[in-house]
């Protein structure tokens, strides 16, 4: 058998590489990470600055030609190596060809980059689940490295059942809340699950700008145009291998979630869920988290479920399993003698910042903080104050008083971004109607009572459900005043300190009205 051990300079020579280097990812069962693939990493140097790549430097372990063991980095000053990241990188492994890795292949890696100039190695994030983290360490004292070792964040995995419906079972909280869901959402339209990627699905590159508008209108607002150009280029690089699955969630036809999975070797990943903020109070993004997870077991049972690091209502229901991640300083003995203590300090500063990359290769586009706790389909400032009296011989347009029904008042409700009918209706007067304006119908509006017997009836909100968020207001309350006979008024906008109801609220509803009307006029 004859062996060698070079140090690849640059992306250069990835892209001969890429498909022994994803068989040794895939070959890993359980410990199979998509993080380690040279599918992410070309994903990574897609948009990464052209200095970092420069500096790459990946030693790597050829047998009789083959590819055996892999370990990239980017080389930094005074000797300093740590791992290539954009954004956030939960993990890191050196990528070798077995579960069970031979340490004999570790020394040589760690030689090579001792030998290309590393002083100091930054493995940020190595899980401590991984058989190779003890042989590694070995490795790297035999080398001459003084090791660091510390906790770092919490993943959040699962142990996989052989079928989907034995791992269900496992939580039938889980399972009774998503079906409770998913009937409340259906009172308001049909869903339907769409999956986009992989044999048999919809166009990927279809289902990414649907997933983009979905991101975009979610609490987390637009992706970065650095991390969206990221995470295409590693859709499209991962549904070459049949890797990923991302599905949308369609209610009443509007996309209004979606979820990206992936699965390579034995390890299921639950990469991104997203859904519209508008919808919050209809619980879409547990019901597609919930539904996509038997996509994992459609090729095999996986061994491991992952969630990837950090914490959620939802990752604490299922990840079963938290074990920590580890970050490792080794320092060069010979050459730093008396500073590995210090050095090891700064390294778990860096970890610290999860390896932030991002923040300092592009600026954030999109809706601050602030903005996106404000509900979306409101408009920010009221109509002006007015009196809208009925013409002498208005245009016929049906209205209808809207009786309550748990349909309605749900629709209502996530049209105002309320979290529920009863917190919506604690708003309202005690004697305020709804009214349907139009046949199909156009809007609804709520109105009070006047103060006395005759008097005008104030508007206290407005839900349009034309698309266009520009349609006038006026039109409708004319017809509206029209039909009743009655004079309507707008009150005068709220001003600092007044109470509620004092101004009228403008809402566009996200989805279609869910009982529409035969067209009249």
């Amino acid at each position: 058998m004859h062996r060698e051990v070079r140090v690849l300079e640059g992306a250069g020579p990835w892209p001969s590489l890429r498909d022994a280097w994803d068989r040794l990812v895939e070959g890993r069962g359980a410990s199979a990470d998509l993080y380690d693939t040279c599918s992410w990493l070309e994903s990574w140097a897609a948009v990464a600055p052209a200095h970092l790549i420069t500096r790459m430097r990946t030693p790597a372990v050829f047998e009789d030609g083959r590819l055996r063991a892999l370990m990239p980095m980017i080389a930094g000053r005074s000797g300093r190596w740590t791992i290539p990241a954009i954004g956030y990188r939960p993990r890191y492994r050196v990528v070798v060809d077995e579960e069970r890795p031979d340490a004999s292949l570790l020394a040589p890696l760690v030689e090579a980059a001792a030998g290309a100039g590393a002083r100091e190695l930054q493995l940020l994030a190595l899980p401590s689940t991984d058989p190779q983290v003890r042989p590694l360490c070995q490795a790297l004292e035999s080398s001459g490295f003084r090791i660091h070792l510390t906790e770092g964040t919490t993943e959040c995995l699962a142990n996989a059942e052989p079928s989907w419906d034995e791992h269900a079972r496992r939580f039938p909280e889980v399972r009774r809340t998503t079906r409770k869901r998913r009937r409340k959402a259906q009172t308001l339209g049909s869903l339907r699950l769409l999956r986009y990627g992989g044999e048999g699905g919809l166009p990927l590159d279809e289902g990414f700008e649907t997933y983009l508008r979905v991101h975009a209108a979610s609490w987390k607002g637009d992706l970065r145009p650095l991390t969206a150009a990221h995470r295409q280029h590693l859709l499209r690089a991962a549904d070459r291998r049949r890797w990923v699955r991302l599905f949308v969630l369609e209610l009443a036809g509007v996309p209004a979630a979606a979820h990206i999975w992936f699965r390579l070797g034995g390890r299921a990943i639950s990469y991104s869920t997203v859904y519209d903020q508008r919808l919050a109070s209809l619980s879409l993004g547990t019901i597609i988290q919930w539904e996509t997870h038997q996509a994992a077991w459609e090729e095999g049972a996986p061994e491991i479920i992952d969630y990837l690091p950090g914490k959620g209502t939802y990752k604490s229901r299922l990840g079963t399993l938290a074990p920590r991640l580890l970050v490792l300083t080794a320092l060069r003995r010979r050459l730093v003698a008396g500073l590995a203590l210090p050095l090891a300090g700064t390294a778990r500063r860096t970890a610290r910042r999860t390896v932030h990359l991002a923040r300092k290769i592009g600026a954030k586009v999109g809706p601050t903080r602030s903005s996106r706790g404000r509900a979306a389909n409101e408009t920010p400032a009221p109509i002006a104050p007015r009196m809208l009296s009925p013409g002498p011989a208005p245009p016929p347009c049906p209205i209808e008083r809207l009786e309550a029904s748990s349909s309605t008042e749900l629709f209502l409700a996530v049209a105002g971004g309320w979290s529920s009918p009863r917190a919506m209706k604690a708003n309202w007067g005690q004697d305020d109607v709804w009214w349907l304006v139009g046949a199909v119908p156009r809007a609804a509006v709520r109105l009070g009572r006047g103060k006395e017997p005759g008097a005008p009836l104030p508007v206290r909100e407005i839900v349009h459900f034309e698309a266009d968020a520009a349609v006038p207001t006026e039109p409708i309350l004319e017809q509206l005043a029209g039909a009743l006979g009655r004079q309507i008024v707008v009150p005068q906008p709220a001003r600092h300190g007044a109470g509620p109801g004092s101004a009228v609220k403008i809402h566009h509803a996200v989805l279609p009205w869910p009982c529409p009307r035969a067209p009249a006029c």
